[in-house]
C-alpha cells in the first residue's frame, strides 16, 4: 500500500563488499498492504543533508510503525509533520494519500496524490496493484494521471536531470537512453560515457539471456505503462567522495555505489565493478516490482555481485557476451572453506536483512556470489530463476528452485558446491604483493587509473603525463586496482605492453611501455 520500505530498496556498495537493507524474504510488493516508505533521502546531490531532513527520517520510522499497527490517526499526524519538515518530499505526500484513503477521506487523499505527482512521484505500480487503494484509483483526477502514465513520467525526467546538474555542476553532461529509460549525468568525457552505455547494453542482454525466463524482457512489455526513468549519476572520484562524506558520514570511506530504488537514482564511484553491480540492481528491482515480490537479500546481492567481475567473449557471429568469472570474493570463500567456516545453506537462506548486513557482511556477499557463480557455471542459472519466480509464493527462500534446476535435493547440490569451491584457484587482487608494475604511479580515477607520477624516463619520453588516465593494459579494461592486478599477474618485468590512456576530454591514445619489478 504505502511504498516499499526505503530500507528495502536503498543499498550501498562497499569498496570491499556491499550491504543492503531489504525486506524480509517473501515480502510482497503487490496485493497486500505492505507498502511503506521508512526513509526519505534527498535527491542525489553533493549538498549535505539538512537537520530538517534528518528529523524527518527519524519521524518516518515511527510513521511506519503506526501505519502497520493500523493507527491511521497517529500515522497521519506523523506524515504531516514529515511534510512540514520536507515539503517537496513526494514519497511523504504519496504516503499521506495512502493514510487518508484508509481513513476514508477521499477528497483529501486525491489532493495529496496530486501533490505527490507534482513533486515527482511517478512509480504507479503500487497504486494500480493494491486492492485497498481502489477508492483512490477510481477518483477522476487520479484516473487521468494513470491514463497519462508515460507522459507523466517523461515530463519529470528533465527536471530531475536539471536538479542533479545543479548539485554536481554545469560541466556535467546529460544524456538520455530512451530505450532503457535511463537518464545519465556524467562528469567523464564522451568516450567514457560511450563505454558505460556499451556496458549497460551487455549487462541488459546478459540479464535477458541468462537470468530472466525465456521470452521475457528487461523492460516493461506494456508501452502505455513503462518502467520509471532511472537517473544514473557518474561523478568524478572527487565529487563522489564529497557526496559520500556528506550523505554517509562515517561510512563514506567504504561506500562505492548506491542504487536507491524508491527514488530511481543510481550513483557509482567507478565505471567498472561498482557500475555493473548497481545497474543490475536496477534491472532486478524492475523485475521484482513488476512481479510484485521482493526477493531475499542473499538473492538480490548474490545476483548483483555476480557481474562485478567478468570477461567479454565473442561468439562465432561476432557478438560480444558477458561471462561472470571468479573474483576477489572468491578468495574470501576459499579462506572460509580452508577453516571449515562455510555456512549451511538452510541457515544462510533464512538470514533476514539485518543479520545479512550486520553480521560479517563481506562473508555473506562472498557466499551468495559463489552460489550464483556455481549455478552459472553449471548452466542452470536461468532454469533456477524461472522456477524461483514461478514458485515464489510456495518457497521465497530459493531452496525449492535449486532442487528444480538441478534435479536433486538441495543437500546434494550443497555438497557439490562445497566440492566445487575446493577446485577454485585464488584470484590476483590489489592486496597481493606485486611481482611487476607499470612504470607509473597510479590511483583510482573512476573510469580508469590516474597517473600521479611518471617514474621512468621511458614513460616520459613516450609522452605520458601526470593526470593522464590509464583505461586499459594489454587490451583489457582496468577500472580499478583489482583489474590491474589480474592483468599483470601472468606478466614479467621487461614485458612490453600497450597502454591506452586518455588525457582530459580528448580521445584515448595508445602507448607502449615496459613493465618493471616493483
Amino acid at each position: 500500500m504505502i511504498r516499499t520500505p526505503q530500507r528495502a530498496a536503498y543499498r550501498v556498495m562497499l569498496l570491499a563488499g556491499v550491504f543492503a537493507i531489504p525486506l524480509a524474504a517473501g515480502s510482497r510488493l503487490g496485493p497486500v498492504a505492505a507498502y511503506a516508505q521508512s526513509d526519505a533521502r534527498p535527491p542525489i546531490s553533493v549538498r549535505s543533508e539538512s537537520d530538517a531532513r534528518r528529523e524527518a527520517r527519524a519521524i518516518n520510522e515511527r510513521f511506519v510503525e503506526a501505519f502497520f499497527a493500523r493507527d491511521y490517526a497517529k500515522a497521519e499526524g506523523l506524515v504531516r509533520r514529515i511534510i512540514e519538515l520536507t515539503p517537496d518530499e513526494y514519497i511523504a505526500w504519496y504516503n499521506l494519500a495512502c493514510v487518508l484513503t484508509m481513513r476514508g477521506r477521499m477528497d483529501d487523499a486525491e489532493e495529496a496524490f496530486q501533490q505527490a505527482v507534482v513533486r515527482g512521484f511517478v512509480d504507479f505500480h503500487p497504486l494500480v496493484r493494491d486492492p485497498a487503494m481502489r477508492p483512490l484509483r477510481e477518483r477522476d483526477g487520479v484516473a487521468r494521471v494513470l491514463d497519462a502514465w508515460r507522459e507523466v513520467q517523461d515530463a519529470t525526467i528533465d527536471a530531475r536531470l536539471e536538479r542533479a546538474q545543479n548539485g554536481f555542476g554545469k560541466t556535467y553532461v546529460a544524456q538520455r537512453d530512451e530505450q532503457r529509460r535511463l537518464a545519465f549525468l556524467s562528469g567523464y568525457p564522451a568516450s567514457s560515457l560511450r563505454g558505460v552505455r556499451e556496458e549497460i547494453d551487455r549487462l541488459t542482454a546478459w540479464w535477458e539471456q541468462s537470468v530472466l525466463p525465456e521470452g521475457e524482457s528487461a523492460m516493461s512489455a506494456d508501452p502505455r505503462r513503462p518502467d520509471p526513468w532511472v537517473l544514473v549519476v557518474l561523478p568524478t572520484v572527487r565529487d563522489f567522495n564529497r557526496w559520500a562524506a556528506q550523505t554517509m558520514g562515517a561510512k563514506a570511506g567504504s561506500v562505492g555505489g548506491v542504487y536507491d530504488h524508491d527514488r530511481k537514482e543510481l550513483i557509482t564511484q567507478n565505471l567498472g565493478s561498482s557500475l555493473r553491480h548497481e545497474y543490475l540492481h536496477v534491472l532486478h528491482w524492475r523485475d521484482m516490482a513488476r512481479r510484485g515480490r521482493v526477493q531475499p537479500t542473499w538473492i538480490q546481492e548474490g545476483l548483483c555481485s555476480l557481474v562485478e567481475d567478468i570477461r567479454i567473449e565473442t561468439d562465432p557471429d561476432g557478438r560480444e557476451r558477458l561471462v561472470p568469472i571468479s573474483s576477489w570474493r572468491t578468495n574470501q570463500v576459499l579462506g572460509m572453506a580452508r577453516v571449515g567456516n562455510l555456512p549451511a545453506w538452510e541457515k544462510f537462506f533464512a538470514k533476514d536483512a539485518d543479520r545479512f548486513v550486520s553480521s560479517n557482511p563481506l562473508a555473506n556477499y562472498a557466499v551468495a556470489r559463489s552460489i550464483f557463480l556455481f549455478m552459472h557455471e553449471r548452466g542452470v542459472l536461468r532454469a533456477w530463476y524461472t522456477a524461483y519466480v514461478a514458485g515464489f509464493d510456495a518457497d521465497p527462500t530459493g531452496k525449492a528452485a535449486i532442487e528444480s534446476a538441478f534435479g536433486m535435493s538441495a543437500a546434494e547440490v550443497e555438497k557439490q558446491w562445497r566440492a566445487w569451491i575446493r577446485t577454485l584457484e585464488r584470484v590476483p587482487d590489489q592486496n597481493d604483493a606485486a611481482k611487476v608494475e607499470l612504470p607509473l604511479s597510479i590511483r583510482p580515477a573512476g573510469d580508469g587509473l590516474e597517473v600521479s607520477d611518471v617514474t621512468t624516463g621511458e614513460a616520459n619520453l613516450a609522452g605520458v603525463r601526470i593526470r593522464d588516465v590509464v583505461l586499459s593494459v594489454a587490451g583489457r579494461r582496468v577500472h580499478d586496482l583489482n583489474d590491474l592486478a589480474r592483468v599483470l599477474a601472468p606478466m614479467a618485468a621487461g614485458d612490453r605492453v600497450e597502454v591506452v590512456i586518455r588525457r582530459g576530454g580528448n580521445e584515448p591514445r595508445t602507448f607502449t611501455l615496459t613493465l618493471r619489478a616493483p
